[in-house]
């Protein structure tokens, strides 16, 4: 159908995208930027920071990108077998 979107094709773009986001985190922690980042990016929004980062751990950092693969992944299909509902109700009218 036309307007169906492939649930498994959205769901590795979806995961793919968080866990790129979350290997850029790490990044910043292990150069030792992501306190500065996250101080600039709270002052942005007026607000003190509350936060401090830890130590960076490769056993974090690879545990934080695969559960965010899967939780991003898990969304993405959610999402489109909720369009995919959406657009088949529509048709059956």
């Amino acid at each position: 159908m036309k307007n169906q979107i492939d649930a498994h094709k959205l769901g590795l773009i979806v995961g793919f995208f968080a866990g790129i986001v979350h290997i850029i985190w790490s990044l910043l922690i292990l150069g030792g930027f992501a306190q500065n980042y996250m101080d600039w990016m709270f002052g942005l929004h007026m607000l003190n920071n509350p936060f401090s980062v830890s130590a960076f751990s490769w056993g974090t950092a690879i545990y934080l990108w695969i559960a965010v693969f899967v939780i991003g992944y898990i969304l993405g299909w959610i999402l489109a077998w909720v369009h995919n509902s959406v657009h088949a109700s529509k048709k059956k009218k």
